[in-house]
């Protein structure tokens, strides 16, 4: 038996102008797609920012709409191994703006943006109880060292 799902046309639009705006206006070292094109499964590439412990990687990522987009925030995973405070270990990032800071006004660019501030700025405070959050709560130089490591052989 096959699993019809119906998707609310006005939320639909709102994913196929947010994915071509995107497309038309893109943030640097970043690459997005539709998976099996679908505009409620997004797939890109982020490139590591600059000076930062992910610099040079190649992170693949994820975006998971529910139908109700966007009247519920995403879930964002990335899908190569990252060592971050704010990155669970299946991948599933935390940030305020996809939790307890969500407006139905945000954009995906908006969403996409934060993810790449989150490379740059980490966040213990927000972060899950991980062992990238220990490290560098305990010790910034050792976190960095760890995460560069971690790109090194995963990301690039």
């Amino acid at each position: 038996m096959q699993k019809i799902i119906i998707y609310n046309s006005t939320y639909m639009q709102k994913l196929q102008a947010d994915f071509a705006k995107f497309c038309e206006d893109p943030t640097d070292g970043l690459l997005v797609y539709l998976i099996n094109n679908d505009f409620y499964h997004w797939g890109g590439v982020l490139i590591g920012p600059p000076e930062t412990p992910f610099e040079g990687g190649r992170f693949q990522f994820e975006i998971l709409f529910p139908q109700d987009f966007p009247q519920s925030p995403p879930e964002f995973y990335f899908k190569t191994i990252i060592f971050h405070p704010n990155v669970d270990s299946n991948g599933k990032a935390c940030t305020m703006l996809l939790n307890y800071k969500w407006q139905s006004t945000t954009t995906v660019k908006s969403i996409l943006d934060s993810i790449c501030v989150l490379m740059s700025e980490p966040s213990t405070e927000d972060g899950y109880l991980n062992d990238a959050t220990a490290v560098r709560s305990a010790d910034k130089e050792e976190y960095e060292r760890i995460a560069r490591m971690w790109t090194h052989m995963y990301a690039v």
